[in-house]
């Protein structure tokens, strides 16, 4: 549980410290902040019960996008001020070092596993966005067309 713990309080401070890189301050630092360890709470939860490795990261990344995106338009600024922090813990890195290091050491079993997993993880995180940023866009037009009266005057 303490393990746990800890991941969640990195992912926070690892959001955190590339809102700073992005200049964001004060509430907005620690929104980017939160939605970090939002997607890294998603991630650990889903890989507990699926053990799906690729499918937690993006799904983890849908739900960064659905919140940065909802975050930028409360707080008036663009998503991928909120975006790009708050999906940096679910960003491969540890896949990708081990990728290297195999072919370093002349493993080519475990570099094609490894290469694979990563090149997964990568796609599942873009496909992520694509889905979080096409979803959120679409609950905004339908909520706008309901607002107007627009659907029922279609049906």
């Amino acid at each position: 549980m303490i393990a746990v713990v800890k991941q969640v309080f990195m992912a926070l401070l690892s959001s955190i410290s590339f809102a700073i890189i992005f200049n964001l301050h004060g509430k907005r630092m620690m929104l980017a902040g939160i939605g970090g360890m939002l997607g890294w709470i998603v991630y650990l939860i889903l890989f507990h019960f699926t053990n799906m490795e690729v499918a937690s990261y993006g799904m983890a990344t849908v739900i960064t996008t659905l919140y940065s995106q909802a975050i930028a338009r409360i707080v008036k600024s663009p998503t991928t001020l909120f975006l790009v922090p708050t999906v940096v813990p679910i960003l491969p890195g540890g896949f990708l070092y081990y990728t290297m290091l195999y072919a370093v050491e002349g493993n080519w079993v475990g570099f094609l596993e490894k290469g694979i997993l990563t090149l997964s993880t990568a796609a599942a995180i873009a496909v992520g966005m694509l889905v979080g940023s096409s979803l959120y866009t679409s609950v905004l037009s339908i909520r706008k067309a309901i607002n107007k009266g627009d659907l029922a005057k279609k049906a």
